[in-house]
C-alpha cells in the first residue's frame, strides 16, 4: 500500500537500515557514479593517463617532453704524411687539446699550414696536420681577429689565404686565432647585417695599418699581411641609431609658449596693481 496523500513517512522508517550500498561496494560496470557521489580512489582514469608527479609539460610543445641539452662542438683532426696519405683520424671536442701523435719519421713535426703545431692550444676548428721535416718548417705569425661593439647574434666571417679559407662565428666580445706563415696575405670579410655597421681596424705591432668605414647591411673586408710580431683585425659592430626627428622636441614647443604668456599676463597684473597703490 502506498502512503496516503499529504501522509509523509515517518523519520527513520524509510528506507530501511541495511537497504543501501554497503560501505567498500562500487557501482556495477557499465553503471555511472549517482549524481554527488566522486569517484573513489583508484577509480578511472587508469594509472599512466595521467601525468605522474614531477613531469611538467614542456613550454608551447604540450607533448610533456623536455628539451636535451646541446651536445658539445666535435672538430675532426687528420694527421697525413708529407705525401699526403692520411694515418690517423680523431674527433675531438672544441676546447680540448691534442695529444700528440707519433710521426712517420723521428725527425718529422706536425705542422698545420706549413707551421709547427702547438699541441697546447685548445680545437677551435678542423685541422689537417702534417709530418714535415724540420727544414720544411715556415716560421709563424700569429693573427687574432676580435669583435667589439655591442650587438645580439653572432657575426659571420670569412678568412682567405693562399688558396685556402676559414669560415666562423663570433659574439661580441669573441676573439679567434690563427697561427699561419710570415708574410701570408690574408683577407677577412665580416658579413653585413641588416641595422648594424661595422669598422674594421688592421694593427700590426700595436700600429693602426689599415681602417675600413662600413654601412648598414653591407659587407666589411679588409687585408692585411702578416709580420712576425703582433697581427690583429678588430671588427667594431655596432646598431644603427634611429634618425632623429622633430617629433622628439615639438611636444615642448607649445608648452614653453605657454609659460612665456602666463608670465606676461602675471606681469600685466602686477603692474596695473602698483597703478592703483600709487593711486
Amino acid at each position: 500500500t502506498d502512503p496516503q496523500p499529504g501522509t509523509d513517512p515517518q523519520p527513520g522508517t524509510d528506507p530501511q537500515p541495511g537497504t543501501d550500498p554497503q560501505p567498500g561496494t562500487d557501482p556495477q560496470p557499465g553503471t555511472d557514479p549517482q549524481p554527488g557521489t566522486d569517484p573513489q580512489p583508484g577509480d578511472d582514469p587508469t594509472p599512466g593517463t595521467e601525468l605522474q608527479p614531477g613531469t611538467d609539460v614542456a613550454p608551447g610543445d604540450g607533448t610533456g617532453s623536455v628539451d636535451q641539452p646541446e651536445e658539445p662542438a666535435t672538430h675532426t683532426v687528420t694527421y697525413v704524411d708529407e705525401d699526403g696519405e692520411v694515418l690517423y683520424v680523431e674527433t675531438v671536442e672544441d676546447g680540448e687539446t691534442l695529444l700528440e701523435m707519433d710521426v712517420p719519421e723521428d725527425d718529422q713535426k706536425w705542422a698545420a699550414h706549413g707551421v709547427e703545431y702547438d699541441f697546447d692550444r685548445p680545437v677551435d676548428r678542423d685541422i689537417v696536420l702534417v709530418a714535415t721535416k724540420p727544414e720544411d718548417l715556415k716560421e709563424g705569425a700569429v693573427l687574432t681577429v676580435s669583435l667589439g661593439g655591442d650587438v645580439q647574434g653572432r657575426v659571420a666571417f670569412t678568412l682567405r689565404f693562399d688558396d685556402e679559407e676559414e669560415l666562423f662565428t663570433l659574439r661580441s666580445g669573441g676573439q679567434r686565432e690563427f697561427r699561419l706563415p710570415v708574410d701570408t696575405l690574408c683577407q677577412l670579410t665580416a658579413k653585413g647585417r641588416e641595422g648594424v655597421i661595422c669598422t674594421a681596424l688592421v694593427t700590426a705591432d700595436g700600429k693602426a695599418e689599415n681602417e675600413v668605414n662600413g654601412e648598414s647591411g653591407r659587407d666589411v673586408t679588409v687585408s692585411a699581411k702578416l709580420g712576425a710580431g703582433e697581427n690583429r683585425v678588430t671588427i667594431t659592430a655596432v646598431e644603427e641609431s634611429a634618425p632623429f626627428t622633430e617629433k622628439t622636441v615639438a611636444p615642448a614647443v607649445p608648452i614653453i609658449a605657454g609659460v612665456a604668456a602666463a608670465a606676461a599676463a602675471v606681469a600685466v597684473i602686477a603692474a596695473v596693481r602698483r597703478k592703483k597703490n600709487k593711486k
